[in-house]
């Protein structure tokens, strides 16, 4: 997606996780690719208030036509400001195709970096519970360090509510995409306890091209072994 004009992603999920991304890289790199320390901040704030408008339209209970209208004003002025900041940074004689490449902006052909597409699934385990909302941490299963494999720039997270995880990719909800590897999972009020949900994880690259899905998780509100869709023990917890 990065060697195109238009190098934001369409999809709002996967348009937030870019944004978190983008703005975790430059709050590294800022000075080295031609940025000051007020418009990092200014964005942080910024694309912080992106992020509860969108949370709040992610729940029955809070997503309202006032909240809606919200969170579209405040992504055109993510859209806007992110843009900006990419012109200043692709202007900068210091930025290199590597940079231009972590922060899943337009690459130049001429000595472009290749991102290839993740091969490899996630290990995602349950950590805690809170209401309906599940804290999942998303690990990579060929290596003993934490955090993501080379080349993944983000995480997209799919729930399922229901008794068994779907076949179809098209009956999961894309819960959010992220750039940390430990986040909570939101689920509706509205669900009864007992009531089964799943959980399943893929790794992103900066062109926000993912790989193979995770094995599914599942767990019961109200307190149950959470368990694969293997029917294999993943974790205890409760709620």
């Amino acid at each position: 997606m990065n060697n195109r004009h238009d190098y934001l992603p369409r999809r709002e999920a996967d348009f937030l996780g870019w944004a978190n991304s983008f703005y975790d890289q430059i709050v590294d790199v800022f000075d080295e690719v031609g940025l000051t320390q007020p418009q990092v901040d200014a964005f942080g704030v910024l694309l912080a208030a992106y992020r509860e408008a969108f949370g709040l339209c992610q729940s029955g209970l809070t997503r309202s036509p006032s909240n809606i209208a919200l969170k579209v004003r405040l992504r055109d002025e993510v859209t806007r400001r992110a843009r900006a900041l990419v012109r200043t940074i692709q202007a900068h004689e210091g930025t290199t195709a590597m940079m231009r490449e972590r922060l899943a902006i337009t690459v130049r052909e001429k000595g472009r970096v290749v991102v290839p597409v993740p091969t490899d699934a996630p290990l995602v385990a349950v950590q805690d519970v809170r209401g309906r909302s599940v804290e999942i941490r998303v690990s990579d299963p060929t290596s003993t360090r934490r955090g993501k494999p080379p080349g993944v720039r983000v995480m997209r997270v799919e729930t399922f509510v229901g008794a068994a995880p779907p076949v179809d990719p098209a009956m999961w909800t894309n819960a959010l995409v992220s750039g940390r590897t430990k986040v909570w999972v939101d689920f509706s009020y509205d669900l009864v306890p007992g009531t089964r949900v799943w959980i399943r994880a893929a790794w992103m690259n900066g062109r926000m091209e993912a790989g193979p899905m995770s094995e599914a998780v599942s767990m019961s509100f109200g307190g149950s072994l959470s368990v694969g869709s293997t029917g294999k023990p993943v974790s205890m917890i409760a709620a």
